[in-house]
């Protein structure tokens, strides 16, 4: 029988299959001398491997739906819950050749144990320091399962390694962490014990009623450990010494923004306090739309295990009404009650009723979404929308009636990558920072699309209808496959990082409707895969002392990305925004780009941020105005389908001769079929006019059987 224990030679293995992947990748084909067994002598290569490694996603990782809790409480003691196989054997494995693919100087010796520490130093000020990609990822997984809110998304990570007789004593992990800590397990089982402080214990003079006892049980490799509030507050946890193998574990928390003053308050007080921007707010809320993420972000602010670490972080908030058109459609809503909650379907109702001091929107469409934002923002009442056609579109309008009702705070994190803390990381992170490019995978709708293509062969026409039967695709899939979603997602973002204001109709913007299985077949043999991507760029920086804006280029285009871009590792329906600044060089954020539980958690995020009082008055970066440069420049991909004959080629360079372009290499798989041949032109860096200009020539010529496609290369 097979042993659940995995063994030293084990993390040897999986950290040279992960150094060797690296190294492909990174050698480009070039012959390298295979990593020995220890760590220590690794070549300069190895080194370059493994640092490479932290800035790539896991492979073979999950979307995390959302857990019910109540489901995985453990007995016999409250608030610690047990998930068990929490992790496939592949994201184990995945985990582990990262953890022993870093480099030997972020190992620690803490008497006979060793352990990684990510995020910063855990004191005041705390100073946070960004997460690695992978642990980007596992910390998104644990905010998409609702483990963690998106105010208290998992910034540090403490990985312990446990070897044969290696535990640790009964302790507490402090306030700083407060209220919930995640610990994953692997490589081998444990036992875990809580038991309650002395001070509440029958010894104790002023014990409760019910007195508390202690708890032991196994945590399997692969399982995830939660514990929170009581379980947090009033029990040590210990580590029994691990009995065969060796046992990894990574505890993920949320470290709070200490300062000094707030170190010295006392442990209980500790826990509840939080400094603001603002004065705090007791939000009753009116919800235009009760669908897939508004009942979603219903049952988030209203679930009573939610509500516990929401108001222990200083959240007051409710929705007392809630419009809709069919009042008599029944609804998902677990927690619904009558005595909290009331619908409508009139939306004046609730702009008029000045008991509600916010509104959440999430209609959908424009037209009524426009009178209800614009009529709320008038009436002084705080709104907080995931409409991303409203924000682009009507940006200038809302900027302007902000100004004119300086006190309302717009929140707007849901428009963008519903699952990924955007527009907060671009109002807060980069402050101090020039951001030089944007560019991301925005629609999971079609980078599932894609990866369906690329990885299993299958025509558009086919996947595109399986993701309409999947729920992925509208019926009217437009908005998805012709690239408007992603449209006007850059044009929010692009106001975010360079200051002006790009309108969605000015945006160069191409969808994957004629991208083919061909077009993968091309791009694999440039070690590229393909990605629709919205692309926001600083061309050149603006000159204040002769008033000369910056210039900009901003579009959105299947691309072509090469293998050792972060981009080209994101499958599925699995967002991407990485962005390019001169402080922080590179910086990948992943996650679910919508869904019911991951877009209402960044709305719900909103609600936080608005009731603790703080997030940016602004809510969009200072406007300035920038030279919107819609003719960009790249080097390009251009597929042309002939019918073979003599002297093509030269007929294709004469016309790419005349249109200015230069041509950087040829492309073509072996011809079966003479009527039909495709193969691909790849150019050196040229711009958008001069390619379609080359391409529309092109197309003239008698043996040219449609216009050739021309994507970008990143």
């Amino acid at each position: 029988m097979a042993t659940s224990l995995t063994s030293a030679m084990d993390f040897r293995r999986l950290l040279r299959e992960e150094r060797q992947r690296a190294l492909q990748r990174k050698s480009q084909g070039d012959e390298t001398a295979a990593p020995t067994e220890n760590e220590e002598s690794a070549s300069n290569d190895e080194k370059a491997a493994e640092a490479e490694l932290s800035n790539e996603p896991l492979t073979g990782w999950r979307i995390r739906p959302q857990l019910d809790l109540t489901q995985f409480r453990v007995d016999g003691i409250r608030s610690v819950y047990y998930v068990p196989e929490w992790l496939t054997q592949e994201e184990e494995d995945a985990i582990l050749g990262r953890v022993y693919g870093a480099p030997a100087t972020m190992w620690v010796s803490l008497k006979r144990r060793r352990l990684q520490m990510y995020g910063g130093q855990v004191k005041a000020p705390f100073s946070p320091e960004p997460l690695p990609l992978w642990l980007t990822q596992i910390a998104s997984g644990l905010v998409d399962a609702g483990v963690f809110v998106e105010a208290t998304r998992p910034n540090h990570a403490l990985i312990n390694e446990y070897g044969v007789g290696e535990g640790i004593m009964p302790h507490e992990d402090g306030p700083a962490y407060h209220p919930m800590v995640a610990i994953i397990s692997t490589g081998a089982d444990a036992r875990v014990t809580f038991a309650p402080h002395r001070k509440w214990t029958a010894e104790t003079p002023d014990v409760p009623d019910t007195a508390l006892t202690e708890v032991s049980f196994m945590v399997r490799r692969r399982s995830l450990l939660l514990f929170t509030e009581d379980a947090y507050t009033e029990y040590l946890h210990s580590i029994d010494g691990v009995e065969l193998g060796k046992r990894v574990s990574l505890t993920i928390r949320h470290v709070h923004f200490l300062s000094r003053d707030r170190q010295r308050t006392s442990r209980s007080l500790s826990f509840f306090t939080t400094s603001t921007t603002m004065a705090k707010l007791s939000l009753k809320i009116g919800m235009f739309g009760c669908g897939t993420v508004g009942g979603g972000v219903y049952e988030l602010l209203h679930n009573p295990l939610k509500l516990a670490s929401l108001r222990a972080n200083g959240v007051d908030a409710v929705i007392s009404k809630v419009c809709v058109q069919n009042l008599s459609k029944k609804r998902d809503l677990q927690h619904f009650s009558e005595q909290t909650t009331r619908f409508t379907s009139n939306y004046q109702e609730i702009l008029e009723d000045q008991s509600i001091n916010c509104i959440i929107e999430l209609m959908g469409g424009v037209t009524d979404a426009k009178d209800v934002v614009f009529g709320a923002i008038k009436k002084g009442k705080h709104v907080i929308t995931a409409n991303k056609a409203l924000v682009a579109n009507f940006m200038p309008e809302i900027l302007q009636l902000l100004e004119e009702n300086p006190n309302v705070r717009f929140g707007y994190e849901a428009s963008v990558c519903g699952g990924i803390p955007i527009i907060h990381t671009l109002q807060n992170a980069y402050s101090g920072d020039s951001i030089t490019e944007i560019a991301g995978i925005m629609n999971g709708t079609t980078n599932y699309m894609l990866s369906k293509m690329e990885h299993e062969g299958i025509a558009y026409d086919a996947v595109l209808k399986e993701a309409q039967d999947l729920g992925y695709a509208e019926a009217n899939p437009s908005a998805d496959v012709d690239g408007f979603d992603v449209q006007s997602k850059i044009a929010i973002l692009a106001k975010l990082g360079f200051g002006g204001i790009v309108k969605p109709d000015q945006i160069p913007t191409t969808g994957i409707s004629r991208i083919t299985t061909v077009d993968f077949d091309y791009a694999k043999m440039m070690d590229s895969t393909i990605k629709l991507l919205g692309v926001a760029k600083l061309l050149k920086p603006g000159n204040p002392e002769t008033q000369t804006p910056p210039e900009v280029s901003v579009y959105v285009s299947p691309v072509v990305v090469p293998r050792t871009n972060v981009i080209a590792n994101i499958g599925g329906a699995t967002n991407l925004v990485n962005i390019r600044s001169s402080n922080l060089a590179s910086s990948a954020y992943v996650g679910q780009g919508a869904g019911r539980f991951p877009t209402a958690n960044s709305v719900v995020n909103d609600v936080i941020q608005l009731a603790r009082g703080e997030g940016p008055f602004d809510p969009f970066k200072a406007s300035t105005p920038v030279t919107l440069q819609p003719d960009f420049e790249a080097h390009f991909f251009v597929r042309i389908k002939i019918t073979d004959g003599v002297g093509i080629i030269r007929a294709i360079g004469q016309h790419a001769e005349q249109a200015n372009v230069s041509i950087y290499s040829i492309l073509q798989s072996p011809i079966v079929d003479r009527k039909n041949v495709e193969f691909v032109v790849t150019t050196d860096q040229t711009s958008l006019s001069r390619v379609r200009q080359m391409c529309q020539d092109i197309a003239t010529l008698p043996f040219v059987q449609e216009e050739p496609l021309f994507i970008p290369i990143l």
